[in-house]
């Protein structure tokens, strides 16, 4: 099977640095406010009420507010890979490393591994492909 045909002019467009640095700016500050008052009040939670199991309980929506913060944070780094979180290559390596490190992921490793994915998507070379996963199919939906 070959691969898709898109149209060359609609690539260009999607491969378009976006050069309005104050978006994701602001995205990335909204993320930061987001993961950090999600651990301070994680933090406060567990100071206020030491020693009793069921903060840990009360904690688990700041746990996963911090988790999805920390995961819109790392998008960035799939930005960078692609060129597009800013003009300049250089400015892309440098935010999408800084990006990665809050979800201890290496960029370098991680641009690698996500391009050659591109170059086999859907097909049997794809590192993403759920089979690499996965036997049980019924997980397909789940992933």
């Amino acid at each position: 099977m070959g691969r898709p045909v898109v149209d060359p002019v609609l690539v260009r467009e999607l491969h378009r640095p976006d050069h309005r640095a104050w978006h994701h700016a602001r995205r990335l500050a909204a993320f930061a406010v987001l993961y950090a008052a999600a651990a301070y009040g994680a933090y406060r939670l567990t100071v206020a009420f030491p020693g009793t199991a069921w903060v840990y309980v009360a904690c688990l929506p700041l746990y996963l507010l911090a988790a999805a913060s920390l995961h819109g944070i790392s998008l960035f780094t799939h930005e960078a890979v692609h060129g597009t979180l800013a003009a300049r290559p250089l400015w892309n390596r440098l935010l999408g490393a800084a990006c990665a490190v809050p979800v201890l992921q290496n960029f370098s490793a991680y641009r690698v591994l996500h391009l050659q994915h591109h170059d086999h998507l859907g097909q049997p070379g794809d590192p993403d492909h759920y089979h690499n996963y996965t036997r049980w199919t019924w997980l397909v939906f789940a992933m």
